[in-house]
């Protein structure tokens, strides 16, 4: 058996990433490796934090041969290896190995590669898509059996939801930097709070490689994200559902977070100048939409690459996920919705 780490020549490795003492750290949603192998036996060793012990927050991963989903499992001791593919005759497959919890719960780090035959990486795809969002966008209770149905992380899996399935349509390679609960001025607030939760919210995180996962992989400081690693196409934002808990309707809180929205959106144009961007809202409520296509029809009078997207609210007769979350029927009606978004902005290779 052949003993190797990750690396880029061996694996394509999608989602924000970083290598610490030779081991991959992939924590945001969907991130993923994916090879061409050829052999009968290939496992990874898989570095996690175990969720400090919580059940409901252990990571969860999935495996995919041939683009098919063959299975998930939860990485439930702190190193282990895993059996990602078995034969008992040769065979040449492609293997994705995709994170399906997000940053905000279990990490992983591969720390090895162990096989008996030859692998290599898959190739980039000239189309890429980022997506930033909260709990929606990681895809959160998709797989609940309904509402009542509390939240773990075996139920969690962004691959199911819109965005990656909209990326998918359209043969676009993406990326995900979403976290649940979090938003642009607040993150979720309950109703008997007045404060805005505003430590951690996505526009200082969208800075950096790994702000939730950094200390796990052995960093003081937060790394800095190389933005030339990935220069999308088209950048979609969902965020303003986690907002709406704090802005309640007061015209002061809904400039702040206009204001610093437009702060977000001014960030991404530098570290993306080619990226058309589209601010989407609506799907769990719509209390913020009328600011956001306000910020949009303002910003479009000098920026054509600024673009609203208002999602439908999701409705009784599609079912709904873990805590009132988009089931995945509604999943796939946002997916629907965003790619006739897309394909009505004439951005070339994303026409059908």
């Amino acid at each position: 058996m052949i003993t190797v780490a990750p690396s880029y020549d061996n694996c394509k490795i999608m989602g924000r990433h970083m290598f610490r003492n030779s081991v991959l750290y992939i924590d945001f949603s969907a991130s993923y490796v994916e090879f061409e192998f050829t052999g009968k036996k290939f496992s990874a060793v898989i570095r996690t934090d175990n969720a400090k012990g919580l059940e409901i927050f252990v990571a969860s991963v999935g495996v995919m041969i041939n683009g098919k989903f063959e299975k998930r499992f939860a990485l439930d001791e702190d190193v282990k290896e895993y059996v990602l593919f078995e034969s008992e005759t040769e065979e040449k497959v492609t293997i994705r190995l995709i994170k399906l919890c997000e940053a905000a719960f279990g990490k992983m780090g591969i720390i090895s590669f162990i096989h008996d035959g030859i692998m290599k990486p898959t190739a980039y795809k000239n189309k890429k898509i980022e997506f930033i969002g909260d709990s929606i966008t990681c895809g959160y209770g998709i797989e609940a059996k309904n509402e009542n149905e509390g939240f773990s992380t075996k139920i969690e899996n962004p691959y199911l939801a819109y965005a990656v399935q909209t990326a998918e349509s359209f043969d676009a390679d993406f990326q995900l930097v979403s976290w649940s609960g979090n938003g642009i001025v607040s993150g979720s607030i309950p109703n008997d709070v007045d404060e805005a939760s505003d430590s951690f919210l996505i526009p200082y995180v969208y800075q950096y490689t790994d702000a939730g996962g950094s200390s796990f992989a052995g960093d003081e400081e937060f790394e800095e994200w190389d933005f030339s690693k990935f220069q999308a196409d088209i950048v979609v934002i969902n965020l303003g559902t986690n907002d709406c808990t704090y802005t309640r309707g007061r015209e002061d809180r809904e400039t702040a977070f206009e204001k610093l929205y437009i702060d977000f959106i001014d960030y991404i144009h530098k570290h993306q100048p080619k990226a058309e961007i589209i601010c989407s809202l609506g799907v769990m409520g719509q209390e913020l939409c009328h600011v956001i296509k306000r910020m949009v029809d303002k910003l479009s009078t000098t920026d054509k690459k600024v673009h609203y997207l208002e999602f439908e609210v999701q409705k009784a007769e599609n079912g709904y996920g873990s805590d009132m979350h988009p089931s995945l029927a509604t999943h796939n009606l946002m997916m629907k919705a965003l790619r006739e978004k897309i394909i009505s902005l004439n951005i070339t290779g994303y026409d059908k």
